[in-house]
């Protein structure tokens, strides 16, 4: 599923890839040169610290002080321990309007869509023009051209080891790249909690199977996005069910019935998209239908499930908790 383009390029059609450059290709380029403060790490870690990406071993010499994030589940991941970036590219044309859970850490003024290209390729030049200490992306940012070897000469370029990674992955290589590992525990334990407690409010579907899928429909297809993080609720992948985001296990609209999973969640980005599901009598009769356990998603809850910190894995369970609840308590009668 995807509103980012941050997930797995190399499978022709993942899904968050897809949509990541739609967004770039429509986003008006920005400065590269805004005045900003000092991300301020206060960090007690030790340096330098080499970490292993998917583009190379990468060494911090130093605590940095100026970080780039060049997606907003790394920005997520920068505040969850207590760094402010100096500029944030976030994909989109509404800014934090698609990033809900960022608004009560970042400044508008430091998100700058111009630092990475509609090709979704990181610009070496209005990156370099911000002086940055550190560089935080995901890998296919980096991949095209020169753009790697460019940026490694301005500063440490920590992508992580895919596009796809886990949140906790992401969350790690952030942390270690910054000298606050110790704060990793804390944060973890806290995110497990708030998803523990949804899903005690949620008994009934303990053990109950979901699909994350998106609704496509001009090509009349169902994508399935990285959904691992119901797994947090309790709840287990169906059995058809693609964390992967290959596109090769995407559904036809004629196999409408294989969404069979007891708690289902889709995006069907369009006017009429979730009109013409709920208009199918082939919809009407899925088990997560019957059961109330159909959470709507829409660009927000897409961007949060798919590239998730810790804020916005909090925001899903703000979202996703009452559609749990409700859904278990009509299967307890």
């Amino acid at each position: 599923m995807s509103p980012n383009a941050a997930h797995r390029r190399s499978s022709v059609a993942a899904l968050i890839a897809v949509l990541m450059v739609a967004f770039l290709a429509s986003c008006a380029s920005g400065g590269g040169g805004k005045d900003a403060k000092e991300s301020g790490s206060s960090a007690g870690g030790e340096f330098p610290v080499t970490i292993k990406t998917t583009l190379g071993s990468v060494t911090v010499d130093k605590t940095p002080q100026r970080v780039v994030a060049l997606t907003g589940a790394h920005a997520d991941a920068l505040y969850a321990l207590g760094i402010d970036p100096i500029a944030v590219t976030l994909g989109t044309t509404d800014g934090l309007k698609d990033y809900p859970w960022l608004a009560k850490h970042l400044d508008t003024e430091l998100i700058d869509e111009g630092l990475v290209n509609a090709d979704f390729a990181a610009s070496p030049e209005k990156i370099a023009a911000l002086k940055p200490d550190l560089i935080l992306g995901f890998p296919d940012m980096f991949k095209k051209g020169d753009v790697y070897e460019k940026l490694s000469k301005v500063a440490p370029v920590v992508t992580g080891i895919d596009d796809n990674d886990a949140w906790q992955t992401r969350l790690e290589l952030v942390a270690t790249a910054v000298g606050m590992s110790d704060k990793l525990g804390g944060i973890v334990d806290a995110v497990h909690q708030e998803f523990d407690s949804a899903a005690a409010a949620a008994p009934q579907l303990t053990g109950a199977t979901y699909q994350w899928v998106r609704w496509d429909e001009g090509a009349e297809q169902f994508y399935f996005g990285n959904g691992s993080l119901f797994e947090l609720f309790g709840l287990i992948p169906s059995a058809n069910q693609d964390n992967t985001q290959n596109t090769d296990a995407a559904l036809s609209f004629e196999n409408l019935d294989q969404l069979d999973a007891d708690v289902l969640a889709i995006w069907a980005p369009g006017e009429s998209g979730r009109a013409k599901l709920e208009a199918d009598p082939r919809f009407a009769n899925l088990p997560s239908v019957k059961n109330n356990a159909v959470v709507w998603a829409d660009l927000p809850m897409a961007n949060a499930i798919n590239s998730p910190g810790p804020s916005a894995l909090s925001y899903v369970v703000s979202i996703v908790a009452p559609t749990l609840q409700q859904a278990s308590t009509s299967t307890a009668k």
